[in-house]
């Protein structure tokens, strides 16, 4: 069978060039090579508990359009709850401080409630309105800063980059400040700031990921006729006078296809095009190395948290989700960001520091009994997004007609979030549709 395009990859960018291109009347082929779709936006149900958890926990916040576009084609955006505004708990030692968003419009609805941050002296939350100014003008030689470099060049002292700025940074990149790329923090606080007051607020999912992502992508898909094969491995792109004519995959089988989209991690890319004359669109891809994030799930007897979900300040965790709700026990799940010190502990050890953490912001849980827990290590969660790695993040199109590629690690001047995978698959969705419409 000859197919218009095959989709290589069903994580979230692949799913979306899927959906997008779903639409049009072309005969298309999704290829996995795993049992499963959504690729590290996955969940799959714990044994021993019964519980539906995600691979990773994901921030998802009001900004992420592409997201809420490609949920409601799928017709999964109820299950997403949106907060009204923005509003963070922040948790310091037994110390509490509140970041809540006013009802004005953008930027007016932040402004005044970073000058009510308590965990700041007041001159210090004056002097986070630089940041603010320097969100309405270009500068010239931030794609050459860090986070850190950028945040001390508009004069941050150190607790509004510890208790504020750092904060967001290392969630939203995955990265420590010192060494991410200060032009995609600021393309985020340019989102979620400035446009509009809904932009900030976070979205909790209410369901676990497959659910919410892939479930309904997949109803949607056979609905369009669009075959789906799992436990695939490509084995290479078939290419003839510098066009797309086919794959190949690992059994030995041959698809032939006018175009394909690569929706594969970056470095599974050189091993499937193999064509010299490709080599330059990728030869910087060495250049993306890989960020880990810990997600530890915690199940305890007793309840000790009332919050839906807490950002700590000054410890190793960075965040805590209060997933009980969906649990018949006390269910929390902690995110560590930019976990290189922690990836490579064995699991009592991440263990215990997690306890003695959580014991600083919430005495009560000596008193709770922990019944089971659940460790999952991401060593490659997302590509480092230092300086240097923005200017060698590739385009969609390639040099080979009718080869496309995407994922959350192409130039999408977002970081490597769900919104970025999904708005990469819809670029090359769109470029896909030129090649072939024409």
């Amino acid at each position: 069978m000859q197919f218009d395009v095959v989709i290589v990859g069903g994580g979230l960018s692949g799913l979306a060039a899927s959906i997008q291109l779903s639409q049009e009347n072309l005969k298309i082929n999704l290829i996995e090579k795993n049992s499963y779709l959504g690729g590290r936006a996955r969940s799959f149900i714990e044994n021993k508990t019964g519980d539906e958890i995600d691979d990773g926990q994901h921030l998802i916040l009001g900004c992420y359009k592409n997201s809420f576009q490609y949920l409601k084609k799928i017709k999964s955006l109820s299950l997403l709850k949106f907060h009204n505004n923005l509003e963070i708990n922040f948790r310091f030692g037994k110390r509490k401080f509140k970041l809540k968003a006013w009802n004005l419009p953008a930027p007016f609805h932040i402004i005044f409630s970073l000058l009510n941050l308590k965990s700041l002296q007041l001159k210090e939350r004056i002097n986070l309105i630089r940041i603010g100014f320097a969100l309405f003008y270009n500068e010239k030689n931030i794609s050459n800063l860090t986070v850190e470099e950028w945040l001390n060049s508009h004069k941050q002292s150190q607790n509004a980059k510890n208790y504020l700025w750092n904060v967001i940074s290392v969630g939203a990149l995955n990265g420590l400040p010192q060494n991410t790329s200060a032009e995609i923090f600021k393309n985020i606080l340019k989102e979620i700031f400035l446009y509009s007051n809904k932009n900030s607020r976070f979205v909790i999912s209410k369901l676990g990921l497959s659910k919410i992502f892939v479930e309904g992508a997949v109803k949607h898909l056979e609905t369009h006729r669009v075959k789906i094969s799992y436990n695939e491995a490509i084995e290479k792109i078939l290419i003839h006078k510098n066009s797309v004519i086919g794959v190949e995959l690992k059994n030995g089988n041959i698809i032939k296809t006018n175009s394909v989209v690569l929706s594969v991690p970056h470095s599974e890319l050189k091993k499937i095009v193999t064509n010299s004359k490709i080599e330059n669109d990728f030869k910087y891809l060495d250049q993306l190395s890989f960020s880990p994030i810990l997600n530890i799930h915690l199940w305890f007897d007793k309840y000790f948290m009332k919050e839906e979900f807490i950002s700590i300040l000054d410890s190793p965790l960075h965040w805590i989700f209060n997933k009980s709700e969906s649990s018949k026990l006390h269910y929390l799940t902690i995110v560590i960001s930019a976990a290189h010190e922690y990836i490579n502990w064995n699991n009592q050890n991440i263990l215990e520091m997690c306890k003695i953490e959580i014991e600083k912001v919430f005495p009560d849980s000596k008193n709770a009994k922990l019944i089971h827990h659940k460790i999952i290590k991401q060593k490659r969660a997302t590509f480092l997004q230092t300086p240097t790695a923005e200017k060698y993040r590739p385009e969609n199109k390639t040099s080979i007609n009718g080869l496309f590629i995407a994922g959350d690690w192409t130039k999408t001047n977002l970081p490597a979030t769900i919104e970025g995978a999904i708005l990469s698959g819809n670029n090359a969705a769109e470029l896909v549709k030129k090649y072939l419409i024409r």
